[in-house]
């Protein structure tokens, strides 16, 4: 009963959050949920069925909490392993694009598989120039080859047989997408056999590379936890601003 409880507490917090910012609920998004979980205590966090709610009822699109995560004080997958992995799924033809797909965007991109499986058609863009993207956060990322074409012959495929906007990950019933466990299931035959694994190695080695403010804007995570692989990964916001104050 407390349970239950905690769960319309922190339903009603959300939504007197967003009147705050005169926003109504068809205004939620992905970032202001991130933001607003992040902000907060790990309670919110129970905010996730009232979410999946509104999802049933057209009131928002696809939107995921994460489950908590303590940081790891190192990834369990080292990079040897991680590009073994990586080399398998982007250049066997003989595995199913779905996988290929799937597990290469999250050891390069450090997506969860609830955020993986919730991707559409339309987050696979192509560009005047022929760049094939991919929308993670608030921007779309150029994918390299042979990523871009696995991308595209998967969103085209998935086109042809629905005939418009749909799932990029379909799952076995109508209308909906592929469940994350399902997914899981389906990565361990690659080697990925916990996939937060691969996730925290891909993020920490992004976080070695990029500025938290950009990691956080390309791959659609909150600025604070973005800070926080950069910390790991030994970059500091203070270099972000020397590179900007040195243009």
């Amino acid at each position: 009963m407390r349970y239950a409880r905690s769960l319309v507490i922190e339903a009603i917090k959300v939504v007197l959050w967003l009147e705050e910012q005169q926003l109504e609920l068809a205004d939620l998004r992905q970032d202001l949920v991130d933001e607003w979980i992040a902000s907060g205590a790990r309670q919110r966090r129970r905010v996730r069925l009232f979410l999946a709610w509104l999802q049933r009822s057209n009131v928002t699109g696809a939107l995921n909490v994460d489950w908590d995560e303590r940081l790891p004080t190192r990834p369990a997958i080292d990079d040897e392993q991680r590009f073994a992995i990586l080399r398998r799924l982007l250049h066997d033809p003989e595995l199913d694009p779905r996988d290929r797909f799937a597990g290469s965007v999250l050891l390069l991109y450090g997506k969860p598989t609830t955020r993986i499986v919730a991707l559409r058609t339309t987050d696979v863009d192509t560009t005047p120039d022929g760049e094939i993207t991919l929308r993670l956060g608030r921007g779309e990322i150029p994918l390299p080859e042979p990523l871009a074409g696995i991308a595209q012959a998967l969103r085209d495929r998935q086109l042809t047989r629905a005939g418009t906007d749909g799932w990029l990950i379909p799952g076995r019933h109508a209308g909906q997408h592929m469940t994350a466990d399902r997914l899981q299931q389906r990565l361990k035959r690659h080697g990925i056999e916990r996939s937060r694994e691969g996730r925290h190695a891909a993020l920490l080695a992004l976080a070695a590379r990029l500025p938290a403010p950009i990691l956080a804007e390309r791959i659609g995570i909150h600025q604070s936890r973005a800070a926080a692989w950069a910390r790991m990964a030994g970059s500091t916001y203070a270099d972000y601003v020397a590179v900007r104050l040195d243009k």
